[in-house]
């Protein structure tokens, strides 16, 4: 009884206080988790790589720790662990499936969509940023196409969006306690996935325009960065020792996972960005936009913050040959608010302008004689139709049936394949399907550097019993003509499940 009288006196406390802008950041947080949660199953497809994050996840679940899949003992140290971790207590907890490790980056995309109105409040005092940058990513269809998504970049941008969080309130504050939580984060980043040290570097780079300010804060900076760099260091520590005494090689293959690896495809990463702005113009197109604006035409502060967080990974990804949409996670959170630095700005003059009672009078006649209102209203209108395409977007997560082919194929070769036959498939169904012994796609295929420039992997092809034909596949690799000639000559097609063909070797 006294528990539930003081649960109602916390409750009672804590409405009282509320107020309209809480209610508000409620709203969008709540609106956030729905997005992120609907439909989890079976939007979008389980994907080729999230296959593989969940065997490890698993695996580390069930005590074997960083296990690369179900079929072969082999340690995958060079992934680095935390994202892991999460997703193995979301199993322990909850069971395994694909829903519990989505629930992992849907967590955490929420999270980052309070960061957001975070750093509108208390970074840039500016209430009103804070609560619409949180709206513009709740609702962003590139930031929820990634937090719906059991992969690595949602968890590792948070923890760089809360490492330099961190670091600007430390700096404000002069506290170093803030500061050691930055390196804390910065060292989660990195432990999440190696290009997590994008915190570092945007932090560094803050550092050095700290010194157009004056010599005291830039020796702050410098002080506040060399605590930061060395608490980092000592969080990610223990685990290069641990996965170097396990692994004596790890080193050199995480170099080459990240730095070396050939990438597919002949686009520049400059093509990817102009489709990105072209195709989400309310974040990518205004981001880029509200950040030239605060620096060249305002020279505001946030300027400082942005800066740095926008162009440092920018610049870096610009270099890749290829770049997948999660590369441009850690930009989604500092494009929002910079869009709405700049849109909340716009709004606030043409609400100046307005406040004429001539120009109330006059306004069709005023809109083209006054620039500003003119900026106002083409503004609006673009941002009308920017949030128009958003949510037509996020619709699909709603009206979508789902894809659930992977789970179909899975459910057929448990119930119709020996158990312990070997199966070549995407590592999505692999983590659906216990009883037998896969092989990733890319074992049977030699050289898939180039769409259709590979060769079968003929020592597998002898002991091979089924061939699962996917749309990664199909549409991604393309099926080349060795491939083909392999399927027609010694393959029967046993069964469709939509685009995923499986085929028997006989």
């Amino acid at each position: 009884m006294y528990i539930m009288e003081r649960l109602v006196h916390i409750l009672k406390k804590h409405v009282g206080t509320l107020t309209l802008e809480k209610i508000i950041v409620v709203i969008i947080i709540g609106i956030a988790l729905l997005l992120r949660f609907w439909n989890l199953e079976g939007v979008p497809r389980f994907s080729y790589d999230e296959g593989n994050y969940c065997d490890i996840s698993e695996n580390t679940a069930n005590g074997r720790f960083m296990w690369w899949s179900h079929s072969f003992a082999g340690p995958a140290y060079w992934n680095l662990p935390l994202f892991f971790i999460f997703t193995a207590i979301s199993f322990t907890l909850f069971g395994s499936g694909i829903v519990q490790a989505r629930a992992v980056s849907a967590i955490f995309g929420s999270l980052t969509c309070y960061l957001a109105y975070r750093f509108g409040k208390d970074i840039l005092n500016k209430e009103k940023v804070g609560i619409l940058a949180a709206g513009l990513y709740a609702i962003d269809a590139y930031a929820l196409s990634i937090d719906r998504l059991a992969l690595l970049d949602t968890t590792q941008s948070f923890f760089i969006a809360l490492s330099i969080f961190f670091c600007y309130v430390s700096f404000r504050s002069n506290k170093q306690a803030y500061t050691i939580l930055a390196g804390i984060c910065a060292g989660l980043a990195i432990l999440t996935k190696a290009t997590g040290a994008f915190a570092i570097l945007i932090i560094f780079v803050s550092t050095l325009l700290n010194a157009i300010k004056g010599k005291r804060e830039l020796e702050q900076s410098i002080r506040s960065f060399i605590i930061l760099l060395v608490v980092c260091i000592i969080t990610i520590s223990p685990y290069l020792i641990f996965a170097r005494l396990s692994d004596p090689d790890v080193l050199q293959t995480m170099i080459g996972m990240y730095l070396l690896r050939p990438q597919r495809g002949e686009a520049q990463g400059i093509y990817y960005f102009a489709l990105s702005i072209r195709s989400n113009p309310l974040i990518f197109g205004f981001g880029f936009i509200g950040l030239i604006y605060s620096i060249f035409l305002k020279k505001r502060k946030e300027s400082f913050l942005l800066f740095p967080w926008i162009f440092a990974p920018t610049i870096v990804l610009l270099f890749a040959n290829k770049l997948p949409l999660r590369y441009l996670s850690p930009l989604f959170l500092p494009l929002s608010i910079a869009a709405s630095v700049f849109i909340i700005d716009i709004a606030m003059q043409f609400r100046f302008a307005t406040s004429n009672r001539h120009v109330k009078r006059r306004l069709l006649c005023e809109l083209f004689a006054n620039p500003r209102i003119l900026l106002s209203v083409l503004i609006g209108l673009i941002v009308l139709i920017g949030l128009y395409d958003t949510l037509n977007s996020v619709g699909a997560i709603f009206t979508s049936e789902g894809d659930y082919e992977p789970q179909q194929v899975a459910e057929y070769l448990d119930l119709y394949v020996e158990e312990g036959a070997v199966i070549v498939g995407n590592p999505a169904i692999d983590f659906l399907s216990k009883k037998h012994v896969f092989h990733d796609t890319q074992t049977l295929i030699e050289n898939a550097e180039r769409q259709g420039d590979y060769t079968l992997h003929q020592s597998l092809l002898d002991d091979l019993n089924y061939l699962i034909v996917d749309p990664q596949l199909k549409y991604g690799w393309g099926i080349s003509p060795e491939l083909h000639e392999f399927l027609e000559s010694q393959c029967i097609l046993e069964r469709t499940f939509g685009d995923t063909d499986l085929y028997r070797v006989f």
